[in-house]
């Protein structure tokens, strides 16, 4: 599968315009090479996004788990953070409810 964003960023007076939140399903079915996929294809995202952007990684499956409450400017360390953090993610939030996290993500303001 190939999966090639198109990331395109406005800018004006220096207001960010992008915000990008990664929705990972880390219900229990995506165990073993699934989640190992995803995985890899986080990190390839993380390195792809725009420099300018914020961004936000949410997992879900019964439960919702933030990697921080708000968005974040992307930067080194912000990379570095969201980089560990999926390096760590496992298929551990039980069932798979995409409901929630959809209401959660769509329900906060945007980056403005």
């Amino acid at each position: 599968v190939s999966f090639h964003p198109n990331l395109c960023v406005e800018e004006s007076n220096n207001q960010i315009h992008s915000e990008i939140i990664l929705l990972v399903d880390c219900s229990g079915s995506m165990g073993g090479n699934p989640m190992n996929t995803v995985k890899e294809l986080l990190q390839k995202l993380l390195r792809s996004l725009p420099s300018t952007c914020f961004f936000n990684i949410v997992d879900f499956g019964s439960s919702v788990r933030n990697l921080w409450k708000d968005s974040q400017r992307y930067c080194d360390n912000t990379l570095r953070h969201a980089s560990k953090s999926v390096d760590t993610k496992e298929a551990d939030l039980g069932g798979t409810e995409l409901l929630a996290p959809l209401k959660q993500i769509l329900g906060k303001p945007t980056i403005k």
